[in-house]
């Protein structure tokens, strides 16, 4: 089983969701786990929210395991605030596992 660490860049932003999507179209190929680090996103929008989304979307049709390895709290509110961290997987720090 091939296992893939991935790590996001600070900007999940319009200005670079084309590069972001290559990126996670890129973590797609051949993996069977995913692990996700968002500790250093500093911003990010819907744009960026949605590309994660249908990343997640993605891996479950795929049934690609996802796990989030850190969500910076940038991240974090941004999909609270868009009611989108239960979609994502996100752990909030006010949920317990």
């Amino acid at each position: 089983m091939s296992n893939h660490n991935l790590r996001l860049e600070a900007a999940l932003d319009i200005a670079h969701a084309a590069q972001l999507k290559t990126t996670l179209d890129t973590a797609l190929s051949g993996e069977k786990s995913l692990l996700l680090d968002g500790g250093e996103v500093s911003r990010v929008d819907a744009a960026g929210l949605q590309l994660l989304l249908a990343f997640v979307r993605q891996c479950k049709a795929l049934e690609i395991e996802l796990n989030w390895d850190s969500a910076s709290e940038t991240l974090r509110d941004a999909a609270a605030g868009l009611g989108l961290a239960q979609a994502l997987q996100l752990q909030l720090p006010n949920q317990e596992a």
